[in-house]
């Protein structure tokens, strides 16, 4: 009998569990990739204009482009707004920035500012060339805020030089932009726009660019959509086909809303084209 309230009151021998082996199993986790900000230090370009190697740490806007093309996750491109760009800053471009690409993720570049930023191709440059060029597809979208894009200059020989200020696919957002003072030999004086590219302008300012052809603001090359909201494209001018502001060509996408629908809220003033054509000076459609 003592043995047992012993035993019950904890006084005895505990009772010792046999050790079992533990397996360890591994399991395998989803991307946990983390999205890079690259800030641009200085208001330099490469010397020459040449595209440096990924992480050479120039600081250059080149710099960060070729950086963000390097992941494969979504980045942001930022300026040092507690150093060089504290004050307005121009960067003058010696030769075409590097291609924007889809394998590099989506991209964000935001700025200080439409009066505090310009990107510009050089006055001194030695060859013709669009500001900014991006290949990237809906997967990868390209965001830009906040700065102004001009002095864009492209050759007549080819349809590929369309788009003086800005070439894209895919899916763009400009939001407080400036557009201005850009010129393309065929389409596209500021913006062309590739085969079913969806493009969003807010808040911004597209205007005095010129195209040869069509399209003096906006050249939409095959369908595609289009959201204007609270911005302004005037000034611009465009050659024989027509489109001053807009041109816009093919069969447009069925969401967001057709062109046709969006142009009422977009404000004109002072777009014309050169030439008198049915297509219209301010906007065409051309289906």
């Amino acid at each position: 009998m003592n043995r047992f309230f012993a035993n019950v009151l904890g006084g005895g021998a505990a009772r010792r569990t046999p050790n079992k082996a533990r397996r360890l199993r591994l399991d395998s986790l989803e991307d946990r990739s983390v999205p890079a900000t690259f800030i641009v230090t200085t208001a330099a370009d490469n010397a020459g204009g040449v595209n440096p190697t990924a992480g050479a740490g120039t600081g250059t806007l080149r710099q960060a482009i070729v950086d963000a093309n390097a992941t494969t996750e979504a980045d942001t491109i930022v300026f040092d707004a507690a150093g060089v760009f504290a004050t307005p800053q121009t960067i003058n471009l010696e030769a075409i920035l590097p291609t924007i690409v889809t394998a590099g993720g989506g991209l964000t570049i935001t700025g200080t500012g439409v009066d505090n930023l310009t990107v510009r191709r050089s006055a001194s440059a030695a060859t013709q060339f669009r500001v900014l060029t991006s290949t990237a597809t809906a997967a990868s979208p390209l965001t830009m805020t906040d700065f102004t894009i001009t002095g864009g200059n492209t050759a007549s020989t080819s349809t590929v030089n369309g788009g003086a200020g800005l070439r894209a696919a895919g899916l763009i957002s400009l939001d407080r932009m400036r557009i201005t003072g850009n010129t393309s030999g065929v389409a596209g004086g500021a913006i062309r726009v590739d085969t079913g590219g969806a493009l969003s302008l807010k808040n911004s300012t597209v205007s005095g660019n010129t195209a040869s052809t069509s399209g003096g603001g906006i050249y939409f090359f095959d369908g595609g959509s289009l959201v204007i909201e609270n911005s302004t494209i005037s000034g611009n001018t465009s050659g024989g086909n027509g489109g001053g502001a807009i041109y816009f060509y093919g069969t447009t996408a069925a969401a967001p809303p057709v062109v046709a629908e969006l142009l009422a809220s977009v404000e004109f003033r002072m777009t014309r084209a050169f030439a008198v054509n049915p297509a219209g000076g301010a906007a065409a459609v051309v289906p």
